[in-house]
């Protein structure tokens, strides 16, 4: 029987610069009764078939059938998703520099290469492990050491390392003869081997800790200590500040080992370039900048990361919402809200019903859902009698309540479920 694609448009009324219509198409034949579609990443979706999962594009086309026992997005700093069949002992890699170039890194046998999507092998299957990309090189381990080779699989630094941390801002972490140092993309030591531990450099600058020797540290690109090792823990510097702590307790630094805030607070976090979240020893949040000034009093609860210059604060059971300056944009009187990237409409729940909100705590229309979520691109999922519709920011019905399972819109598209049947709704 030939297989039907059904697609259907739905007009929407933006505006705020999104586009103007939703279409809907069903997924490819062998990808139509999958147990569960995730919501999209870098342009894939996971999907389940009895317990094993796969992948499917943005078109509904099977990237990877569900074969495999787990599959999940590459860690930090890596470009890809990770597949590990572990029934049969075997692991894929799936490697996405853009949403339409794929390189798969396989391994059989216990032995990892990589091969393009036509099975052509590129490099071939001879290593023990693999990490994702770094910085244009690939770390790989052969004989229990590692090394790295470039996309083509050229060696480019024998594998002679006990381990590695990949590169960043030029330089990789290395360990040899049980001590960290590191090194250049030719290979050449920059750093000698003599750490306990090291981290990547971010800004210039890397944390370490000696051996035999309490606390860390930081030091340059010429392995000059610019910081002494004198804390129980350190951060990642950003935009020039790092947050220290000593004693369980933690403060700022500046570039030059300045501490530009005490540590005295229980929690510390970047918000902004210009303002940290604190919280006291008793559990009091407020904000304060760089130099330690108090700019929002520490009388909440909660507050949550700025965003476009708004965050979300909590006094007791209720929430509500500030600006950088602590004005409050909203009335601390919702029960929850549900955050909207776009920062145009949220949507916020008092006394059991859904509300739409602007950005300015304007309340613009009382929902009759039992549940609406985030906005995205204009839209959002809500829920009625026990199915699924889209409506834009005014509250107006896109699409009825006509779905009996949705997944959040992301990168303009959802995996949405009707009489058993996976479709793919598509935001023009």
């Amino acid at each position: 029987m030939k297989f039907l694609i059904k697609i259907l448009a739905f007009n929407l009324f933006f505006t705020n610069g999104y586009a103007q219509n939703i279409s809907f198409k069903w997924v490819k034949k062998e990808a139509l009764f999958y147990d569960d579609i995730a919501p999209f990443k870098k342009g894939l979706a996971l999907t389940t078939l009895n317990n094993k999962e796969g992948l499917i594009n943005k078109l509904g086309e099977e990237v990877c059938p569900p074969k495999y026992d787990k599959i999940q997005f590459a860690y930090q700093n890596y470009d890809g998703i990770e597949i590990m069949d572990t029934s049969s002992n075997k692991k894929i890699h799936l490697i996405v520099p853009t949403e339409s170039e794929y390189t798969i890194l396989v391994e059989s046998d216990d032995k990892w290469g990589f091969i393009d999507t036509m099975g052509k092998e590129i490099i071939p299957l001879k290593y023990e492990k693999i990490m994702g990309f770094s910085e244009g090189l690939i770390p790989v381990q052969l004989n229990n050491k590692w090394g790295f080779i470039d996309k083509i699989g050229e060696e480019v630094i024998p594998c002679q390392y006990e381990s590695t941390l990949g590169f960043s801002e030029g330089l990789a972490g290395v360990q040899l003869n049980g001590k960290w140092g590191f090194i250049d993309k030719t290979g050449k030591e920059i750093i000698p081997c003599q750490y306990e531990i090291v981290y990547q450099f971010l800004e210039g600058l890397s944390s370490v800790k000696k051996f035999n020797q309490w606390g860390f540290g930081f030091i340059d690109k010429t392995g000059r200590e610019v910081i002494p090792c004198q804390y129980d823990r350190i951060y990642p510097f950003e935009n020039g500040f790092a947050v220290v702590e000593k004693n369980a307790r933690k403060g700022l630094i500046d570039r030059t080992g300045k501490e530009v805030i005490s540590p005295i607070f229980q929690d510390l976090i970047y918000s902004t370039k210009k303002l940290f979240i604190g919280e006291l020893p008793n559990h009091k949040y407020g904000v304060v900048d760089y130099n330690g000034k108090e700019v929002i009093p520490f009388k909440y609860d909660y507050i949550s990361y700025f965003k476009e210059g708004l965050a979300e604060v909590r006094l007791g059971k209720k929430w509500g919402l500030i600006d950088e300056t602590g004005k409050e944009i909203w009335s601390i009187k919702y029960d929850e809200i549900v955050y909207n990237h776009e920062q145009v409409s949220f949507v916020a729940k008092l006394d059991g019903k859904f509300i739409i909100v602007d950005k300015t705590g304007k309340e613009l229309i009382f929902s009759k859902y039992l549940a609406i979520s985030p906005f995205h691109k204009g839209v959002a999922f809500m829920m009625e009698n026990d199915k699924f519709g889209v409506i834009n920011q005014k509250g107006k019905e896109i699409i009825p309540p006509t779905y009996d399972r949705v997944k959040l819109f992301s990168e303009g598209v959802a995996p949405v479920q009707l009489d058993g049947k996976w479709g793919i709704l598509t935001i023009k």
